[in-house]
């Protein structure tokens, strides 16, 4: 007999192991990086498939969640927000210490709008 460190993944026959195991079996074991590899109809066949399902089994659906809306971000925001404490520690004992705005900006890759908000906080 050989240990082996994962059990081997067969397909068990219904009458034998029951039909819920049987039914496990028929996803793959990590269903998140498989569906990685489907395509777009495949996507769209499954979505459609597991809505059938619910409905069939009287499930509430819940909706989908909604993708984030690619924007930019807004520049009458606070850019002082988008920096780490450490990055506001960093431009206050910078600025303290004689370096300019624009070198810092282009030293640490903060904007100059980030460095001025951090700088009117005072």
């Amino acid at each position: 007999m050989i240990a082996r460190d994962k059990p081997e993944r067969t397909s068990i026959p219904a009458r034998s192991a029951g039909l819920a195991d049987a039914q496990r079996r028929l996803l793959p074991h990590d269903l998140g990086r498989a569906l990685q590899h489907a395509s777009d109809e495949d996507l769209k066949e499954l979505r459609d498939a597991v809505a059938q399902e619910m409905m069939r089994r009287n499930l509430p659906q819940e909706s989908a969640p909604e993708a984030p809306a690619m924007k930019k971000p807004a520049k009458a925001d606070h850019p002082a927000h988008d920096l780490t404490r450490s990055q506001i520690s960093l431009v206050r004992a910078s600025m303290k210490a004689g370096v300019k705005p624009a070198t810092l900006a282009k030293q640490f890759g903060i904007s100059l709008a980030a460095i001025r908000a951090v700088l009117a906080e005072k």
